[in-house]
């Protein structure tokens, strides 16, 4: 089980995912759960939130990513990874929110990672170069120019990372581990 809090508007609450299939919100006040949200078919192990966006995203095995609002708790989006990722393993093992809400980052089990803009779901970039399942990503910035940096770590004991403006080119920088 993941759990994450959900910023100060939902100051109280904490979201957790699981094998399952359940993503489940709960008031630490009395640890009551206030909403559960059941739109995967698989295990969910990615989740992040936006406090820009007031929203949560859930990743899960059964290659969807789904954007949920945070004041309704009321789906907004699925993203479909397994056309993406070209094979029978389409996890989702993580998803994480840009700094500024603005794009979101998914690392899948095929070794891809995709990055979707958050002002229309639509797909951004599609980061390949594992050999093996990408099971994390995170965020960062360059301290020189200040522009996004996203990592990715695999089980082919590689990291990857890209600079925001090499995106579109797929340029991007290995590191082993």
């Amino acid at each position: 089980m993941v759990q994450l809090f959900l910023g100060q508007e939902n100051e109280f609450c904490v979201a957790t995912c699981c094998f399952d299939t359940k993503i489940r919100i709960f008031d630490m006040r009395d640890k009551k759960v206030v909403a559960t949200l059941g739109q995967h078919a698989d295990s969910v192990i990615g989740i992040d939130y936006a406090t820009s966006k007031t929203c949560l995203a859930t990743g899960s095995d059964d290659g969807w990513i789904c954007i949920w609002d945070a004041r309704t708790w009321k789906l907004q989006c699925q993203m479909d990874t397994k056309h993406l990722q070209g094979t029978d393993e389409f996890g989702v093992k993580r998803v994480a929110f840009s700094p500024d809400g603005k794009c979101l980052a998914a690392a899948c089990s095929s070794g891809s990672v995709f990055v979707y803009d958050m002002n229309n779901y639509a797909l951004k970039a599609d980061l390949g170069g594992h050999t093996d399942c990408a099971f994390d990503v995170a965020w960062g910035a360059c301290p020189t120019t200040k522009a996004r940096i996203l990592v990715s770590a695999s089980h082919d004991h590689t990291c990857r990372y890209w600079r925001e403006n090499s995106y579109a080119s797929n340029s991007d920088r290995e590191v082993a581990v």
